[in-house]
């Protein structure tokens, strides 16, 4: 099975329509939700929020690496106590990111791969993210 396949199969699992086979929005939102990370839409509101304020913030740069592929997210808040979430948000998008670009459907094993990596991310970003806790 391709890494494409594995990921549209597991959408449709989780009903996630339509299961294209890329980890989008959709997927992050309910991958975050099934393991305890933060959603996706309370950070970007929390941007659009502080923009439109002009408020001075903090920003977070969290990159992660597969095979080469660098994958870099930044999140910027206005309190220290908004950093956790912050660093989960942007950590979930990059690790989702670098496996997916890592893990190509064309690859040999890639599934399986790709699945690895996806099972990594939630103990990665909760380790990464400690410091903020």
């Amino acid at each position: 099975m391709k890494t494409e396949e594995a990921v549209a199969k597991w959408q449709a699992s989780q009903a996630i329509s339509p299961a294209k086979g890329y980890f989008g929005y959709s997927s992050r939102k309910n991958y975050a939700k099934k393991h305890g990370l933060p959603s996706p839409e309370k950070q970007e509101e929390l941007e659009r929020e502080l923009d439109a304020q002009g408020v001075k913030k903090m920003c977070l740069d969290v990159c992660s690496e597969f095979r080469g592929v660098y994958v870099c997210e930044t999140r910027c808040v206005m309190s220290e106590s908004d950093k956790i979430h912050a660093c989960r948000d942007a950590c979930q998008a990059s690790f989702s990111a670098s496996c997916d670009r890592a893990y190509p459907t064309s690859a040999p094993g890639a599934a399986e791969d790709y699945e690895s990596c996806m099972e990594y991310m939630q103990r990665t970003c909760m380790d990464t993210c400690k410091p903020y806790t």
